[in-house]
């Protein structure tokens, strides 16, 4: 197993993505202080678990992330990948190349994958645990790391050495079996614990189980009982269901004689509505001509009145002539017993007397004959109105 490739985005002053490429054999990165050498080193540490920011030279998680500068707006997050070639199965994994992802944002949470699927940092830990490179071996060795080989107590030192070594999985396995033992032991005690209540309670629980058993015999005959009552209940129900049906055929029966009659019947006020708009057409028609014929009675009784005016007016007009004719008949006597007297006058003066006469008697009887035709004028129209 070897490294082959480390890749980087937004991690401390890597901000663009970089990637670097290893291949097996000795390689050297080299160039001045404060490029960044360091932070590939810290990268490494970071992407294989390590939680301490002391160890990955800052103050908290955040910092890990590119701050920015005056061309640059800073990275909200950072990611780590390294991958290693498994070709020769160090790694307890079933691919020949075994890529870990390690990602944080700015408020500090990580996240963590293997080949590209999430999984916890424990899972890491133990995918690279006794491979060299997994939590407490010297996978990076610095002055920092020599002097704390040097200055540690031999139980440390031998720590180191078994991580180095791969000794420290079968270490782990075999704490992991002895906490299991120790839960089993504690199972037992507590089955032990059990079995003592179990066998305290065996003769309540006989008693119990007699009990039950006269309950679930009760209950049995409740459920015998209970089944006869709804077998006649739904012997009942069908009678009662077939006599609902009966009279929901007579019901349905007479709901259509019911439909029939409402159909007639709405036939027949049709007919009715019908006859009553022509009797209503025939009433206002019949008002109308009640009014035209009150106007027209209006008018005639008007005409009539005046007719009646004017016949009193000529009546009274030939009542006068009357009297004057008759007036003039007595003037015609008188002139005429006169005449008688005036022929036995003088013959000289029977041309002037006849003169006189004849124009006095003209004069009347055309003033007769005036009179006359007005009478007969009104009574014309009085004729013509009735």
């Amino acid at each position: 197993m070897f490294l082959k490739r480390l890749e980087l985005s937004g991690f401390k002053t890597f901000a663009d993505k970089t990637e670097l490429e290893f291949i097996p054999g000795l390689m050297a990165i080299v160039g001045p202080n404060g490029s960044g050498k360091s932070n590939l080193t810290d990268a490494v540490r970071y992407v294989l678990g390590e939680q301490s920011a002391k160890n990955l030279r800052a103050a908290k998680q955040e910092e890990l992330i590119f701050a920015g500068s005056p061309e640059r707006r800073p990275a909200q997050s950072c990611e780590v990948t390294v991958t290693f070639d498994n070709q020769d199965h160090t790694l307890p994994i079933d691919f020949s190349e075994v890529s870990l992802t390690r990602k944080v944002n700015r408020q500090g949470e990580s996240q963590y994958y293997i080949n590209q699927v999430s999984c916890r940092l424990k899972d890491i830990q133990e995918l690279l645990m006794g491979s060299g490179v997994g939590p407490g071996s010297f996978y990076i060795l610095g002055a920092r790391e020599v002097d704390m080989v040097l200055s540690s107590d031999p139980k440390d030192r031998r720590l180191m050495l078994e991580e180095t070594a791969g000794t420290n999985r079968y270490r782990f396995r075999r704490k992991e079996a002895v906490r299991k033992l120790e839960q089993a032991q504690q199972n037992l005690v507590r089955l032990h614990d059990l079995h003592t209540e179990v066998e305290a309670s065996t003769s309540e629980s006989s008693k119990a189980l007699a009990r039950y058993e006269r309950y679930r015999k009760a209950q049995d005959d409740l459920q015998l009982c209970e089944a006869r009552l709804t077998w006649a209940q739904f012997r009942k129900a069908e009678s009662a269901f077939k006599e609902a049906i009966e009279k929901t055929a007579a019901l349905q029966e007479s709901s259509q004689e019911a439909d029939r009659r409402q159909s007639s019947l709405t036939e027949e006020v049709e007919a009715l509505q019908k006859l009553q708009n022509e009797r209503r057409a025939q009433r206002d028609f019949l008002h109308r001509q009640n009014a035209d014929l009150k106007a027209e009675l209006s008018f005639a009784k008007a005409s009539q009145d005046g007719v009646s005016r004017r016949l009193s007016q000529l009546e009274s007009d030939s009542q006068a002539a009357t009297e004057h004719s008759q007036s003039l008949a007595a003037r015609y006597l008188e002139r005429n017993e006169e005449l008688g007297k005036l022929k036995e006058q003088l013959p000289e003066l029977q041309c002037s007397l006849i003169f006189s006469i004849f124009f006095s008697f003209g004069a009347a009887i055309k003033q007769s004959l005036t009179l006359l035709q007005q009478l007969v004028d009104a009574f014309s129209i009085a004729f013509k109105l009735d």
